[in-house]
């Protein structure tokens, strides 16, 4: 039997062939052992799509008077791109006849708001993590983190259209705010006036907005700050031999015999430090370890916790999972292990088992700035699979603290 690594993007799952298993099965010791962690009611609600949006999209009257004086709206039926778009447009509609005789701002807001969907057609949270992940990959743009805001949210100023832009997520639904304007002088050179609105004030008129449509659709608005949050946590040291996370005791209680094959690969998050270790056979086991370095616009402990996000929604929505495997996919968020953890289980069916399939535990943490995935695979009922992964995962989490 041979196993391979597969990354795509931040899932990492092995492969193996239909060979004969080179070791006769083994018996793990795990009778009447109980999972190490408590299983936990998930803190993300289901992703569930928009159907309709409030009016004028939830912003507020004085919102709207302030950011566009004498607002109208326009008609965005061209620009809505499937049934789970909405949005609403407005532009000042000041007549020229008024120019000059007081200083006048004329502008412009536009608000989208959209569920994002998976291959299985539902809501998705993970495909709209995935993209907020790529707009801070985009070179660009100049984002910059907004707490406070959603689940999680960006700002940025643009030169060219001079304008504010807020892009916020909340669960499977992104909402996207642009607003700009061009301040009319008072006096006769008003007509001629090419004054565009200032960045601070172009930046705060797009936040304020973005804090109405939020909150309107449900999303969570508290003291929206411009900045990432403080990143307090200690790092974790380094990266760390996957192979060294697991104690000796533990894969014989395991009945895992087999040679650790280190690979000097870690596919837990995008841009994540470190490898991977394989014991082949069955049982079977794999450590996926890697930490994450400060970015530009966050700490190591908050890229971190994006990546795992990205994962969390990705399995908890059955993405990365084998068609075979997903429909005996159990997803539960862990308490007790790290800074946060989920487990999941599931049937991995192949022809090299004698009955055809085997039992697969998994458990996925974080730790300050690394992240850890570990599967464990046998000849077991569900319940002893995530048991046995749970021991391996107790280790590792006092392996990497240490």
């Amino acid at each position: 039997m041979t196993a391979f690594l597969v990354g795509v993007g931040a899932t990492a799952f092995v492969l193996l062939d239909e060979g004969p298993d080179p070791q006769a099965p083994g018996k793990p010791d795990l009778a009447g052992v109980e999972p190490v962690f408590r299983e936990v009611a998930d803190p993300y609600p289901t992703p569930v799509a928009l159907t309709r949006i409030p009016k004028d999209c939830g912003l507020q009257p004085g919102t709207l008077a302030e950011l566009v004086p004498k607002a109208r709206a326009n008609d965005l039926a061209d620009a809505m791109d499937g049934p789970d778009v909405h949005g609403c447009s407005y532009a000042s509609a000041i007549p020229t006849s008024e120019w000059g005789y007081q200083r006048l701002l004329l502008g412009q807001l536009l608000v989208t708001v959209q569920s994002k969907r998976n291959e299985f057609d539902k809501p998705s949270a993970a495909e709209a993590v995935t993209q907020m992940s790529l707009e801070r990959t985009d070179r660009n743009r100049s984002w910059q983190e907004v707490t406070g805001l959603g689940d999680e949210a960006l700002v940025e100023y643009d030169e060219i259209s001079s304008g504010g832009e807020v892009k916020v997520r909340h669960s499977a639904v992104l909402i996207n705010v642009s607003y700009s304007g061009r301040v009319i002088p008072k006096g006769s050179g008003a007509l001629y006036s090419k004054d565009e609105l200032d960045e601070k004030p172009a930046v705060e008129g797009a936040l304020r907005a973005a804090r109405d449509v939020a909150a309107a659709i449900g999303a969570k608005v508290a003291d929206v700050r411009v900045g990432p949050p403080p990143d307090k946590s200690a790092s974790v040291s380094g990266q760390r031999d996957a192979c060294t996370l697991v104690t000796d005791a533990t894969l014989r209680r395991l009945s895992v015999s087999a040679a650790p094959n280190p690979i000097a690969v870690s596919s837990v998050a995008v841009g994540a430090v470190g490898g991977t270790c394989l014991w082949h056979g069955s049982p079977r086991l794999e450590i996926d370890t890697g930490v994450l370095p400060d970015t530009v616009d966050a700490g190591s402990a908050a890229a971190a916790h994006r990546g795992y996000l990205d994962r969390y929604h990705h399995v908890r929505e059955g993405s990365g999972i084998d068609t075979l495997d997903r429909p005996s996919l159990r997803f539960r968020t862990l308490s007790g292990l790290g800074d946060e953890s989920f487990v999941y289980s599931y049937t991995a069916h192949s022809k090299w088992t004698a009955g055809g399939a085997q039992q697969c535990g998994a458990i996925f943490f974080r730790l300050r700035n690394a992240l850890t995935e570990i599967t464990y695979c046998a000849d077991l009922p569900e319940a002893d699979a995530r048991a046995g992964v749970s021991l391996v995962a107790s280790d590792a989490a006092a392996a990497l603290a240490s």
